[in-house]
């Protein structure tokens, strides 16, 4: 298992039923981080491939690494999808409705509705898209604890830049600046996949620009998985040491150019 599939999926052992499905995950975003590194890394005459391929290969990621945070906190969730699957009833050309979607499951589903002041009255009632990985329950009952965790293990460890970077953090701020980055991201990689582009995806993207949007796709998980595995309700944790030594792993050889 890659670092980056190993920050975003933690340890599988004693997982359970969860763990088929951690380690299936694991190994695609390994694949598909490699693979998106070979491209951008690639030769001059591996140009034209890596336009057309790296943005579909950065979006796949992403949509992996929404799917092992929210499989981790949210166990029932991935596994519902997984036994609905293996039914003999299942059609795999049939979309299922419980299926993980960026808008409701990673970001919450309504941006124009207004944020309720007072979450915590006492009618409140989860809607789905209030349960979203970056959703603002989360963010206080999830991300909060975990970040201030992750301040008080880490200043050992401020010779990383990702980590110092971390430090400088607001805990309030940090899933409203997660939920931007990666709803940029998330439309501009989805241009380059969904055909968008009615001239040749060459006049819209440069390779130079393809390189900083893989590499921020990259940071950017690296950065929300590592903050996650401070939680302590997180299934598969890993310890504050494995976890920054892999996000260190990535600075160094993924990420040494930012």
């Amino acid at each position: 298992m890659s670092p980056l599939a190993y920050l975003l999926c933690g340890r599988s052992d004693n997982l359970g039923d969860l763990k088929a499905i951690m380690d299936h995950i694991g190994v695609q975003i390994s694949w598909y981080g490699n693979k998106l590194c070979r491209l951008i890394d690639g030769p001059a005459d591996n140009e034209e491939e890596a336009i057309r391929l790296a943005p579909f290969c950065a979006r796949v990621l992403l949509d992996l690494g929404a799917a092992a945070m929210i499989g981790r906190l949210d166990p029932v969730r991935v596994l519902l999808i997984r036994r609905l699957q293996v039914d003999k009833d299942y059609d795999p050309k049939k979309k299922l409705a419980a299926h993980i979607q960026w808008t409701g499951d990673v970001l919450p589903g309504d941006k124009t509705k207004p944020r309720q002041e007072n979450l915590w009255r006492p009618e409140t009632k989860l809607e789905s898209g209030e349960r979203a990985l970056l959703s603002s329950y989360f963010d206080h009952l999830i991300w909060q604890p975990a970040f201030d965790e992750f301040l008080k293990q880490t200043d050992q460890y401020t010779d990383s830049r990702l980590v110092a970077g971390l430090h400088h953090k607001e805990r309030g701020r940090f899933v409203d600046e997660m939920r931007g980055r990666l709803d940029q991201l998330y439309s501009r990689l989805s241009k380059s996949i969904h055909m968008e582009f009615m001239v040749p995806i060459e006049a819209g993207v440069d390779p130079r620009t393809l390189r900083e949007t893989a590499v921020e796709t990259v940071e950017q998980l690296v950065i929300l998985s590592l903050v996650l595995n401070f939680s302590t309700i997180v299934a598969g944790r890993l310890d504050a040491r494995d976890a920054v030594e892999a996000a260190q792993q990535l600075e160094s050889e993924v990420l040494k150019d930012v």
